[in-house]
């Protein structure tokens, strides 16, 4: 299995926000964690239109074991 590509950042920032979550059952919850994560590009676009000087800039990473 080839090596998935990790998140990449434009720019090195001095500030960063991390979230780790911890999906307790894959098959009944997955789904639904799948469609917050689809609505994550319509977030930052907003957030970004809010404060055009933010640079905000969003990596989303799933564990392989993940899959659905």
């Amino acid at each position: 299995m080839p090596l998935p590509q990790s998140g990449i950042i434009p720019e090195p920032n001095a500030s960063a926000l991390f979230l780790l979550l911890n999906v307790s059952d894959r098959e009944k919850k997955g789904r639904v964690v799948a469609r917050g994560l689809a609505a994550a590009p319509a977030l930052i676009d907003e957030v970004s239109r809010r404060d055009r000087h933010g640079n905000l800039v969003c990596t989303v990473g799933l564990a392989p074991n993940f899959g659905m």
